[in-house]
């Protein structure tokens, strides 16, 4: 990650209401179909592969 200086606090709202804006019905269907998938594999192994889940959930923090 890298930090880009915040000169004041409209400013940040405004990177923060463009961010937002770039994020498509698509990337929603296939972030949701991912943390979906990873809740079933939990599930399924009754918590045993937790790894799975964290890799969901750090690729999820990974998106702009």
């Amino acid at each position: 990650m890298f930090s880009t200086p915040v000169p004041d606090i409209t400013y940040l709202k405004a990177r923060i209401t463009d961010a937002f804006a770039t994020i498509t019905e698509d990337m929603l269907e296939n972030t949701w179909r991912e943390i979906d998938y990873g809740l079933d594999v939990l599930r399924a192994t009754k918590g045993a592969h937790v790894e799975v889940y964290l890799c969901v959930v750090k690729k999820l923090l990974e998106l702009h």
